[in-house]
């Protein structure tokens, strides 16, 4: 979750518009934004695949959390980030998540290259956004991708 105190936010500073297009960014690395995507892929285009890969999705927002509350490790300190979340850091819950959707995506539906190199490029963009923010670090971050390319690489091998 993404929270800020809009008086903190200068629009005469330089970066004032790089970070609000990255903050709109990340929000697709959000749980509601993911949901949206996977219940427009049940709806309309395969049905089947679509409420796997919700499956997949569920199973894989679960792990996440339990992976946080185990490890603990706390964010970078607050006064240097752009924006103000709340939770553990590690893994980053966006660059694993967006992994575990859009790279599901990308092996689970039958969709043209140039669509899957877009769909995965996601989640590494969402990454340099969560440094970029400083909401994370980079071990935050490469655990996050980790995470989620090994939990599907597990998933596709028992499935």
């Amino acid at each position: 979750m993404i929270e800020k105190n809009e008086a903190q936010q200068k629009p005469h500073s330089k970066d004032y518009w790089i970070r609000k297009v990255i903050r709109l960014f990340t929000l697709t690395g959000n749980v509601f934004p993911q949901f949206l995507l996977i219940s427009a892929l049940i709806a309309f285009v395969d049905t089947y695949i679509g409420l796997k890969l919700a499956l997949v999705w569920a199973m894989g927002y679960g792990l996440n959390l339990i992976l946080k509350n185990t490890i603990k490790k706390s964010r970078p300190p607050k006064e240097h980030a752009k924006v103000h979340v709340k939770g553990y850091s590690l893994p980053s819950g966006h660059a694993f998540m967006s992994t575990v959707t859009y790279l599901g995506i990308c092996l689970f539906f039958d969709f043209n290259i140039a669509a899957k190199i877009a769909l995965a490029t996601v989640p590494f963009l969402l990454g340099l956004s969560r440094l970029y923010l400083k909401v994370h670090d980079i071990y935050d971050i490469c655990a996050g991708w980790g995470f989620g390319i090994l939990y599907l690489y597990i998933f596709l091998q028992i499935s």
